[in-house]
This record gives C-alpha cells, sequence and structure tokens, in this order.
C-alpha cells in the first residue's frame, strides 16, 4: 500500500495537538525524548500558522512481517511571532511475527528541524522491541531504545534506554 498526500493550510496548536499519535502502531504511548513522558504535541507556540506538509508513506505485508516507511517535508510559518521552521523526516519500521506469541520489532526516526535564523535541531531515535503473548490478554515486552539530538545551541544528547512491562488487555 502507498499513499501520498500534500497539505496546505493555516492549523492551531490545538489542532496540530489532535494530529500528533500518542500511541504507536502497536499501542505503545509514544515517549518525547525531551521529557521521557507520553508525547502531547510538539507545536511551541499558541497561535495559527501556515503549514506546508508533503508526504508519502508505504507499508508492505507479508504472512509473517510488516513493513512500513514514511518520509515528509512540512514548512511552517507562524502568523503573529514570524517564526519560520523547515522540517524533513522520516520513520521506518519492520515487524516480525516469528512465532504465534512471539515477535520483533525495529523501527527508526530521523528527523532534521532548522528554526530559520535561530536554530538548528537533528533528532535520531532507533528502537529494538522483543514481545511475548503470555495467555490470552497478558503481554510481556521489552524495548531497547537509543535517542540522539543534536543542536547547534548546545543542547546535545545522547540516551540508551531500556524498558520492559507487562500489558493486560481486556
Amino acid at each position: 500500500m502507498v499513499n501520498a498526500s500534500y497539505i496546505n493550510d493555516l492549523s492551531t496548536q490545538q489542532r496540530a495537538l489532535l494530529e500528533v499519535p500518542l500511541f504507536d502502531q502497536d499501542g505503545n504511548p509514544i515517549i518525547d525524548p525531551d521529557t521521557s513522558e507520553q508525547v502531547i504535541g510538539r507545536i511551541p507556540y499558541n497561535e495559527v500558522f501556515l503549514r506546508r506538509l508533503g508526504q508519502l508513506s508505504m507499508e508492505y505485508r507479508t504472512l509473517k512481517s510488516t513493513t512500513s516507511a514514511r518520509v515528509y517535508k512540512e514548512y511552517r510559518e507562524y502568523q503573529s511571532s514570524g517564526r519560520k521552521e523547515d522540517i524533513d523526516g522520516g520513520t521506518l519500521s519492520w515487524r516480525w511475527g516469528f512465532s504465534r506469541q512471539s515477535s520483533l520489532i525495529l523501527d527508526g526516526r530521523i528527523e532534521f528541524r532548522e528554526v530559520i535564523d535561530a536554530y538548528t535541531d537533528n533528532f535520531l531515535a532507533t528502537r529494538a522491541t522483543f514481545e511475548r503473548r503470555i495467555g490470552q490478554r497478558l503481554i510481556m515486552a521489552a524495548d531497547v531504545r537509543r535517542t540522539k539530538r543534536e543542536r547547534n545551541n548546545g543542547s546535545d544528547y545522547t540516551e540508551l534506554l531500556l524498558v520492559g512491562r507487562l500489558t493486560y488487555r481486556r
């Protein structure tokens, strides 16, 4: 399956918050690497901005695996502050169900953001997840995540995170 789209409209922080996914394709909360909390939105100003977003996504499924990819380019021009952002990014994900109860998920995200006349922000996140179904409603999972952010304003960081979780679904 291939999907391409282009958006050219005015948006607001409230509207953009509705478009930010809070959970990944496996139902896990998406964690903001800056705050280590669940993502609730990434728009820095509460104002109207002009948004031009072009994106191309692809998903390929086989009997035991799913591969998906997305690339995007976005330009934002904030109406009150005059702030301008140029954003390029992409995601890649591969899920392999190697048995009925177990699966391996590898994914990554890269984003290059330039706030024009202010700073640049380069972000790279990779994750490997092992999931195992224990019974009909309980899922055990272990994640290894690596996040690297480079900003030209001196707030660079690299993070390596190991997460274990149990999920009970009704």
